[in-house]
């Protein structure tokens, strides 16, 4: 894992996942939800009360759909508590990524957060590493879909569940 970069879904935003992930060389980049109740605050609050860090701007027009996506990152010692510094002994950048996204009349918007143990890497690079995790969890949803047809399984058919 030297030398590599892992991205984890909120399920492993956890700091004994980030030790293990730093104790092998590698660095991560970690989504966080509001199931992370403290970090996720102060994460919100971090943005919300620190001047602007670094802040890049782009967008993509593809299929019907335009999204515009603006990216920020905080250096991590900045905005957390001392205590949070302390779980979360390995975290040096904070990232803050809102998508908007226009489908014919229909608009959205998400705002999403990450935690990372990399330092000095730009909005783009954060945006980057976003994308493509996506792209890889989209690519192995549609092969669950398309080559083994998960979709299609109705083994569950007529379970019930109990209360």
């Amino acid at each position: 894992m030297e030398g590599s970069v892992v991205s984890i879904d909120a399920i492993g935003c956890q700091t004994l996942i980030a030790e293990k992930i730093t104790g092998k060389k590698a660095d991560y980049l970690l989504a966080v939800k509001e199931n992370q109740k403290g970090l996720f605050e102060e994460i919100v609050e971090g943005f919300a009360y620190s001047p602007v860090g670094q802040f890049s701007e782009d967008w993509e027009y593809d299929h019907g759909r335009y999204e515009q996506r603006r990216s920020q990152t905080l250096e991590a010692h900045k905005i957390f508590s001392p205590d949070m510094m302390a779980a979360w002994s390995s975290v040096n950048t904070v990232v803050k990524i809102e998508s908007i996204r226009e489908i014919k009349d229909s608009t959205s918007s998400e705002t999403r957060y990450y935690i990372s143990s990399q330092e000095g890497k730009s909005p783009e690079y954060y945006n980057a590493m976003v994308r493509g995790h996506w792209g890889i969890e989209n690519q192995l949803h549609w092969h669950l879909d398309v080559t083994f047809r998960e979709d299609a399984n109705r083994a569950r058919r007529g379970m019930h569940l109990r209360t």
